[in-house]
């Protein structure tokens, strides 16, 4: 017993050296920490946004206003408690139930999903820190906030926090933000309006009602909620609150290039990124190519649109809109991304597989195609550059709908539950895409089959000229290179014989899309998305009240038409793009022409002349059953053969590409009486025979190039003796 109670004592101690030591550790990292004081109301805040070659877009000099706590209504400021800090007035900087609560939640949770930062560690973290995370920094925080608590009253740290907080599109501070979303002043807030700010700060970009509507307002309730549990509104208060509409300031018409910058800030500031005093942000647009693309935006009454331009790599080099981004629907330009390229990867089409484009009933849902305009047996290529909706549900069908998902979902473009019906084939989701998301979809096709969400921020240079940021491309997997590389040679079939033929007139290859949603009433969104080795492009048009547009504004029409503008200005005649979609892994195989036609898809004859086979794209593991052997093997048609008054004649089906010979054996003697070579191609050979002579005839299909004679499988016709013989039917004879 004395010896087990002597290795306990042995480990207490050790335990009690270990923690002494992290201790003075602890102590050693904060030795030198001190408060700066006069960024506790810092208030001047200067971006400038550069294009990718250094030269400014765009210059924010501003001085954000300070709101005395005496200009700031109680229940404004309760609302920032109550879900951000409920024990405030009663910690000491530091929540340490808070903390015990959180930890025991992420654990449970197996994630890292609930913070305990308190208002003081915020208020510290944002004006004194940078977002470095590591324990040193998380000791000076927590060292600082004790600190900061000593020497300030609450109401002093809760005005300054309110007044450096940020709020996203570009507001910092709680004056600003009135005025950005209400257009007030703070003390002309009302509950709801004071709740809505509260609610916005856990994540501009996803809360703010400019970005999401219904997502802030949900978020503004669960503020409100808290107020109402923690005592800081009666039941009428919190009734009205509840229950009023946003009413925001009047969001801006035109969407630009910096506005779209400010939005991704909002999400680098979320994620750790400090607010310093001055900034550079230099950002991927190209100074040409969004000039030009400004230049074609067309101002027409209740008709919005919007166009997007990236490199392949998804770095956005041009955008403007004539309205914020909205999820809209997508149309059929969903379909290389959900339908042919899932299918081409799990090798269950190619491009020239044959799909029977008529009207079908799937289980009560009977899609139409456009102008109910139905091809018959055609091949997968042109069935995507004709849109054909009834092949892409086909396919879609085919695949399953849950696997075609998975690929999706792993773009730019969000696919739910709710969507595990075939008319997502035709683009009608639950939510929708933006076009940003869109064309960042598209780009995995130029990309060799890797995805990166759309960036415009290439790196953030602070005052001293340190890169504090910088983008990394994702560079997801989502398409094999073979399968872009397939869906690249369909989608130029798009343009040269498609619904994207506006953009046929260009003097370099594109791929290209089209897309167009509506009802017989009219259109609600058309879409034109492509691209080639440089840039990918989508041209938006549409209606943010969601009025019907014309009928006669499509995918192919309109939006197409800018685009082949656009493209034709970012080149010239001595600075054409480099067309080189490679892929090591693609081959050409040659398709037999003559089973093509006739609705089967076989691999062509070693020996088939060139005029008979046509080159296609195969996907390495997608496998033709079949191979023609017409031209090794060949044969002929059963011929049918009569005889009367000594007259023999031999009816046959003959082909342009397979020679027939014809022999007559008498007595074990054979001899030939026609070749088609040298005679000429006939319907019904004729022959003589002597009366009472039994004779065989044999037809003898064949085939011959230059170097080789290739003799196909004999037909041995009846044996006849012409007093045996009547003439049959078909040749229609007169007898005796």
């Amino acid at each position: 017993m004395k010896k087990v109670l002597k290795i306990l004592g042995v480990i207490s101690f050790s335990i009690f050296i270990l923690l002494l030591c992290f201790a003075v550790y602890l102590f050693a990292l904060s030795l030198n920490v001190k408060i700066d004081e006069s960024k506790l109301s810092e208030n001047k805040k200067t971006i400038v946004f550069c294009y990718e070659n250094g030269e400014v877009i765009e210059e924010n000099n501003g001085i954000n206003p300070i709101t005395a706590a005496s200009d700031i209504p109680d229940y404004v400021k309760n609302a920032f408690i109550a879900i951000e800090d409920k024990r405030f007035y009663s910690h000491k900087g530091i929540d340490f139930k808070g903390i015990m609560r959180a930890t025991f939640n992420n654990v449970k949770s197996v994630s890292l999903k609930e913070g305990a930062s308190t208002i003081t560690q915020q208020l510290i973290k944002n004006t004194q820190l940078t977002n470095e995370k590591t324990l040193k920094r998380k000791v000076a925080e927590i060292k600082m906030a004790i600190m900061l608590e000593k020497k300030y009253s609450k109401n002093d740290i809760l005005n300054m926090y309110l007044n450096t907080i940020y709020f996203g599109g570009n507001c910092y501070g709680i004056t600003s933000a009135s005025e950005y979303y209400f257009n007030k002043s703070p003390k002309n807030l009302t509950i709801s309006e004071g709740a809505t700010l509260a609610a916005i700060i856990k994540a501009p970009s996803l809360y703010s009602p400019f970005n999401d509507y219904p997502k802030c307002l949900k978020r503004r309730n669960t503020v409100l909620h808290e107020m109402f549990s923690q005592g800081y509104l009666n039941t009428d208060e919190y009734t009205k609150s509840i229950n009023e509409s946003l009413v925001t300031s009047e969001v801006k018409q035109n969407y630009d290039y910096v506005d779209f910058v400010k939005k991704e800030f909002d999400k680098i500031i979320e994620n750790g990124l400090r607010k310093k005093r001055n900034l550079n942000i230099v950002t991927y647009c190209n100074k040409k190519i969004q000039n030009i693309t400004e230049k074609n935006i067309i101002n027409q009454e209740k008709i919005d649109n919007s166009i997007v331009i990236t490199d392949t790599q998804a770095h956005l080099k041009a955008f403007v809109s004539t309205c914020a981004p909205q999820y809209r629907n997508l149309g059929s330009v969903i379909k290389p991304l959900l339908v042919y390229a899932p299918a081409i990867e799990t090798n269950q089409i190619a491009s020239c597989s044959l799909i029977n484009d008529e009207r079908t009933d799937f289980g009560g849902y009977s899609p139409k195609n456009y102008k109910n305009e139905y091809l018959g047996n055609i091949s997968a290529k042109t069935a995507l550059a004709k849109s054909s909706n009834v092949c892409a549900v086909k396919i879609l069908n085919s695949i399953g709908i849950e696997n075609a998902k998975n690929y999706v979902n792993n773009t730019a473009i969000e696919l739910n539950e709710k969507d595990d019906n075939l008319c997502i084939a035709l683009g009608s989701t639950q939510k929708g895409a933006m076009l940003t998301d869109i064309v960042s979809s598209y780009s995995v096709f130029p990309n060799r089959g890797l995805f990166n969400k759309t960036k415009a921020i290439k790196k953030i240079i602070d005052e001293n000229g340190n890169v504090i940021y910088e983008n990394k491309d994702d560079n997801r997997r989502v398409f094999s290179s073979d399968t872009a590389f397939i869906i690249n040679d369909m989608l130029k079939e798009t343009v040269t014989n498609g619904t994207a033929r506006k953009l046929k007139s260009l003097n370099f290859p594109v791929c290209a899309k089209t897309g167009t949603a509506g009802t017989e009433f009219g259109n609600t969104d058309a879409y034109s998305v492509s691209y080639n080795g440089d840039y990918v492009m989508g041209v938006w048009f549409g209606n943010t009240e969601n009025e019907l547009m014309p009928n006669s504004v499509t995918g192919g029409n309109q939006p197409t038409a800018t685009a082949a503008s656009i493209w034709n200005n970012i080149y010239d005649n001595l600075n054409l793009p480099n067309d080189t979609f490679v892929d090591d892994k693609i081959t050409k195989t040659d398709i037999d022409l003559i089973s093509y036609n006739e609705g089967k898809l076989e691999i062509a004859d070693d020996n088939a002349p060139e005029r008979y086979k046509r080159k296609e794209y195969i996907k390495t593991g997608f496998v033709i059953p079949l191979k023609s052997n017409r031209f090794s093997h060949p044969t002929t048609q059963n011929a049918k053969i009569s005889v009367n008054n000594n007259i023999v004649n031999i009816k046959l089906c003959q082909t342009e590409y397979t020679e027939i010979k014809i022999t007559k054996t008498i007595k074990g003697r054979e001899t030939c009486i026609y070749d088609s070579k040298i005679n000429g191609k006939k319907e019904i050979v004729s022959d003589t025979i002597k009366t009472n002579d039994e004779c065989v005839y044999t037809v003898i299909p064949y085939y011959e190039n230059d170097e080789k004679q290739f003799i196909g499988e004999k037909q041995i016709l009846p044996k006849i003796k012409s007093s045996e013989f009547n003439s049959d039917d078909w040749l229609n004879d007169d007898l005796d």
